[in-house]
């Protein structure tokens, strides 16, 4: 009984944390995105500053927890026969492809996102301090980071959650 309490509480909570993390890749390309290019600049740097630090760090916690939960979910799910996830198992077949994609996900928010929106931040006070130069290269570039990131992020996690309902039907 307690082994079944404690699966179906790691599902939820992995399910809440995916939700979290999905939904908030989902609003950025979908609308934070989008209307960036219709904001003044001065409108932009202010959301650049104030918005993007805090949208990263939710995107980041939400993003380790999912793989909390889910790698904690597979453990108790599997009790702790790793060779399910790799031998003969159509179920482990399926979660360690979704959960490839899952980890090649947050690879991405922690080795790209995170960093460009940290480095497009310090342009922006750099380009705030120097009102009349032009937006140095630099900015362009990480813009450009960015915005093959976010859909990048949700083809990935689409593709971990095709998985992930998959082997929930196995």
């Amino acid at each position: 009984m307690a082994y079944v309490i404690l699966v179906d509480v790691l599902t939820w909570l992995h399910i809440f944390s995916v939700v979290g993390w999905f939904g908030a890749a989902m609003i950025f390309l979908m609308v934070v995105e989008p209307s960036l290019p219709k904001l003044s600049p001065q409108t932009n740097g202010e959301l650049v500053l104030k918005l993007f630090p805090r949208f990263v760090r939710f995107v980041q916690t939400f993003a380790t927890l999912t793989l909390v939960f889910g790698i904690s979910l597979a453990l108790a799910t599997s009790n702790g026969d790793l060779a399910l996830f790799w031998v003969g198992s159509t179920w482990g077949m399926y979660v360690s492809i979704g959960a490839s994609f899952g980890i090649a996900t947050f690879l991405l928010v922690f080795l790209l996102l995170a960093p460009s929106v940290k480095k497009l931040g310090k342009l922006v006070v750099q380009m705030q301090q120097n009102p009349g130069q032009p937006p140095p290269l630099e900015f362009h570039q990480v813009q450009e980071r960015l915005k093959l990131g976010a859909p990048s992020a949700v083809i990935m996690l689409s593709i971990a959650l095709v998985f992930m309902v998959a082997a929930s039907g196995v």
